[in-house]
């Protein structure tokens, strides 16, 4: 169930997921962004346990990388972030190609998933996905952070390309520092 504005404050619940028509960037094709609902939880499950391995690749060492898997994709790990509506999906033909998560932290909003399975990258997924999250954090008034692994091939020029900027680095204990990039809240994203 979503929760819809029924007008004056008031919300109710509806049994669909809200969504939002994207045009991609592939002219035949019409994603929608949504927010996940529980019956979602595999395929969102799936989209981390698909995409992680070949992100992380080279980053961290076989038995590393089975650790954060087992810990941060399943889905007693993901449906808490559903449950509270801060998990998004990115769905094509009805089937779920993308997903985020993100959520409050210390004054702004932070996405701490962000995930296209490789056949769906280049369709304007991630991009939908991440003006969905900023849209909602201007409303707020929240700036919004994203932190990647140092060595994360092209996460830089797409995060910068669409208005974020450096903002620290975080060292990591054995690991490949986090690099956090900012986006202030202003508005419709480039």
């Amino acid at each position: 169930m979503t929760r819809e504005s029924g007008g004056a404050g008031e919300n109710r619940e509806s049994d669909e997921p809200a969504r939002r028509p994207v045009r991609t960037e592939t002219a035949e094709r019409v994603g929608v962004v949504r927010e996940a609902v529980e019956s979602d939880v595999d395929a969102v499950v799936e989209v981390g346990r698909r995409t992680w391995p070949s992100a992380k690749a080279g980053l961290f060492d076989d038995d590393i990388l089975e650790l954060m898997l087992a810990k941060w994709w399943t889905p007693e790990a993901t449906l808490p972030s559903i449950r509270s509506g801060r998990t998004l999906v990115y769905e094509v033909d009805g089937r779920i190609v993308g997903m985020t998560a993100f959520g409050p932290h210390r004054g702004a909003q932070v996405v701490w998933k962000l995930y296209v399975l490789p056949e769906a990258q280049g369709l304007g997924a991630g991009r939908a996905l991440l003006r969905t999250v900023v849209e909602r954090a201007d409303e707020l008034g929240d700036d919004v952070f994203v932190g990647f692994h140092e060595g994360s091939d092209g996460v830089l020029g797409f995060l910068g390309a669409l208005g974020f900027t450096f903002d620290h680095r975080e060292a990591q204990s054995g690991l490949p520092d986090l690099i956090w990039m900012t986006r202030p809240c202003e508005g419709a994203l480039p």
